[in-house]
């Protein structure tokens, strides 16, 4: 948490075009950081998913809420003069479901094994 809001030079930039910044990263031929930026975000946010979906009964709540999370997030990086990014917050939430979708897996493992 304490590096998504650390100050940087992209100081209060907002950017609301979706890949736009994957994009620039992938033509100035810095593919590897356009893959860790999307890998790093959906990442991030799996384990968040999973620990909404154990308290929330509802996947779809859980996903909204780690969505909402997303973007708090960005907004305390854009009031705190940092970027934020539409991409982070599509990525964040791809995570948050992912890890949704694995608790609900294990949940259903499990309840088969009992």
């Amino acid at each position: 948490m304490v590096a998504t809001l650390r100050p940087d030079s992209a100081a209060g930039t907002l950017n609301l075009r979706p890949g736009a910044e994957i994009r620039d990263e992938w033509d100035n031929g810095n593919r590897g950081l356009g893959i860790v930026n999307i890998v790093g975000n959906v990442a991030m946010f799996v384990p968040v998913g999973w620990l909404l979906r154990v308290v929330l009964p509802q996947a779809g709540a859980a996903v909204a809420a780690g969505a909402g999370l997303s973007l708090l997030i960005e907004l305390g990086q854009l009031l705190l003069s940092r970027a934020a990014d539409v991409d982070d917050v599509m990525f964040n939430s791809c995570g948050c479901a992912l890890g949704v979708g694995i608790a609900a897996g294990f949940t259903r493992l499990r309840t088969r094994a009992s």
